[in-house]
């Protein structure tokens, strides 16, 4: 609960992140910092059109999306480290 400054420091087998694609993308390093190997990212809070952008994001952070999912144009991102 709280922001990606609360995961610095500390390692993690599942994180949550359920905001705008804009923070997303600007924590996503600290996402994959934080992210014991072979952990999980949900990723969610975004709509459909942005999960290119997102994907790139996760991939320029050696992160897999392993799975899309969408409803109501809104998108949710399963992304493992």
């Amino acid at each position: 609960k709280g922001d990606a400054a609360m995961l610095q420091g500390n390692l993690f087998h599942v994180i949550f992140a359920n905001i705008n694609r804009n923070v997303l993308m600007a924590d996503m390093s600290t996402y994959a910092a934080s992210l014991y190997p072979g952990g999980q990212i949900i990723l969610s809070g975004f709509f459909e059109t942005d999960v290119l952008q997102l994907t790139e994001c996760c991939r320029i952070n050696n992160l897999a999306v392993t799975e899309v999912r969408t409803k109501n144009e809104w998108a949710l991102l399963e992304v493992s480290a």
